[in-house]
């Protein structure tokens, strides 16, 4: 009888009962002959998740009896369902669950600081340097208000008298010789009314002085329809 025709007429049974002695064998380290091997650490993990766990504690304590490596026990919710690839199964240990905190992020707004501008410096007329002697013959030409379209030529002279200074006359064309009313020098300017009668009016005038071209400043604290500081051009 040939070797191939002996093993054609082995029964199934004991083929099964060869390949899980062969199974055996190698999963106990050789039945503890080779102890350690990771081969044998890998296969008894994998029978571990693919038998039943009621044959897997019944072969655990065979095995036991014999002091052999026994398979480990399956990690709970894990079948040989749930191993659909048909290699041994990685073990992935369990992660820490990570809390992620927000922290928010401050967003700087840049503040808008303004340039200044430049601000022009005004122009300042400079002051003409006055004399404070009026002494003169001056002519003051004045209109009193829209009222009255009558524009008024006044003459009057000033001359000194020791150290004050005084109004000797005013006249008017049109109405002759006016009344002084009040007069009064105070070390530096005169200030002095007189009367209009025909228009029921007194003119009040105050000197400031004579500037270089030889006009006589006066302030006019009277009511007329001028600025309030003039200057009057000399008599002729």
């Amino acid at each position: 009888m040939s070797v191939q025709s002996a093993r054609k007429k082995r029964p199934l049974f004991y083929r099964l009962f060869i390949l899980v002695l062969t199974t055996i064998l190698i999963a106990t380290d050789l039945l503890g002959t080779v102890p350690n091997s990771p081969f044998s650490a890998e296969l008894r993990q994998y029978l571990a998740l693919m038998l039943p766990a009621e044959f897997t504690g019944w072969l655990n304590q065979e095995l036991t009896g014999y002091s052999l490596p026994t398979l480990p026990a399956a990690l709970p919710g894990v079948t040989s369902e749930s191993n659909n690839s048909g290699l041994p199964a990685t073990l992935i240990p369990p992660t820490a669950t990570s809390t992620l905190t927000l922290i928010p992020i401050l967003t700087l707004t840049p503040t808008f600081t303004p340039t200044p501008t430049h601000t022009p410096t005004p122009t300042i007329t400079p002051t003409p340097t006055l004399l404070p002697n009026p002494a003169g013959t001056w002519t003051f030409n004045w209109q009193y208000s829209d009222q009255f379209d009558t524009i008024w030529h006044d003459t009057f002279r000033i001359v000194q008298k020791g150290d004050n200074f005084l109004v000797t006359f005013i006249s008017d064309p049109y109405l002759g010789d006016l009344e002084i009313r009040s007069q009064h020098w105070d070390g530096s300017s005169l200030d002095f009314t007189y009367y209009n009668w025909a228009i029921s009016v007194t003119v009040h005038l105050k000197t400031i002085g004579i500037d270089s071209n030889g006009q006589l400043w006066v302030s006019v604290l009277s009511q007329w329809m001028g600025p309030p500081t003039t200057a009057l051009p000399p008599a002729q």
